[in-house]
């Protein structure tokens, strides 16, 4: 359970720097790059965190 913590944690990181990283760039119109950058994030996180729930069964 601490591990699915430390990464929902490290998700929120990252989908705050993306916002940060587009709202200090000033591009208003920039707000579906945000949304797309987001969701590639999310859906990476997701993806690494199930490929190392697989290696541990694996094991």
């Amino acid at each position: 359970m601490k591990k699915q913590n430390i990464g929902l944690i490290i998700l929120i990181g990252l989908v705050g720097a993306v916002f940060v990283y587009f709202f200090s760039s000033g591009k208003e119109n920039s707000f579906n790059g945000v949304l797309v950058g987001t969701v590639v994030l999310i859906s990476r996180a997701v993806y690494g965190l199930a490929r190392k729930r697989q290696k541990r069964q694996a094991e």
